[in-house]
């Protein structure tokens, strides 16, 4: 039955998906769908700022749809109070799912612990290091943008 187990992270529609906010070490950002494909930066007592390349949002989602647990772990492990990563995926005004993450360990650096929270209940899981990766670097021009976004 383990092997027929759906292990994907990221059950939710497109469709359904409105906003994206997370926190990355000590960056953080939020984007908001403004038309079919079309997203734009969110910032606090600012105008929402279109942004011209959706690409990053798109492989951002891409990478999660792929994303699957190894396994589950013990739902009795408590979310950590300064968590590496933080992802929230949010419909219009109700947040669908959230992810939470460690850095991976020196003990274990092929896998790192994750916490999926949905419709009130979380779950840590283990995922694959290189998947989380994957995740941080989709991020990476976004929260690029945000910091020279603040410069101007």
């Amino acid at each position: 039955l383990n092997a027929l187990e759906d292990r994907s992270l990221l059950n939710v529609k497109r469709e359904e998906i409105q906003q994206i906010r997370w926190v990355l070490g000590e960056a953080s950002g939020h984007v908001v769908q403004t038309a079919e494909g079309k997203w734009g930066r969110k910032r606090e007592g600012k105008d929402l700022q279109v942004l011209e390349e959706p690409w990053p949002v798109r492989s951002l989602l891409w990478d999660l749809s792929d994303m699957e647990f190894d396994k589950k772990l013990d739902p009795k492990i408590p979310v950590p109070d300064k968590p590496y990563g933080r992802l929230e995926i949010w419909g219009k005004d109700e947040q669908l799912v959230s992810f939470v993450w460690e850095k991976a360990s020196e003990k274990d650096p092929g896998n790192v612990r994750f916490w999926v929270e949905q419709g009130g209940m979380v779950q840590p899981v283990q995922v694959k290091a290189e998947s989380v990766s994957k995740i941080e670097e989709d991020l990476s021009p976004l929260i690029q943008r945000e910091a020279s976004g603040k410069s101007q």
